[in-house]
């Protein structure tokens, strides 16, 4: 599968779920790389050898309301290497 089929699975699994959860992805930016980079592999403790499909960065929307005035924009990363194609 190449990335633009890819991205379009993201984006046709999104508009399919309902509203109410649609709503909630409003503020989280959707992210397609090909592999996480070593930094980020190293950030959350991927061991050597083994593989990060996706990973959500962020802040709960429970600490939401103590930390208030801040900008709280999500990421979900997808990660879809040629090895996974």
């Amino acid at each position: 599968m190449d990335r633009g089929a890819f991205e379009t699975l993201i984006s046709d699994a999104i508009g399919d779920l309902p509203e109410e959860f649609r709503r909630k992805l409003e503020n989280v930016a959707i992210i397609v790389q090909d592999y996480p980079s070593e930094e980020l592999l190293d950030q959350v403790g991927v061991p050597p050898g083994h593989r990060l499909f996706g990973l959500s960065k962020g802040v709960p929307l429970t600490m939401r309301r103590i930390l208030r005035g801040e900008s709280f924009r999500g990421r979900s990363f997808m990660h879809v290497a040629e090895d996974f194609r």
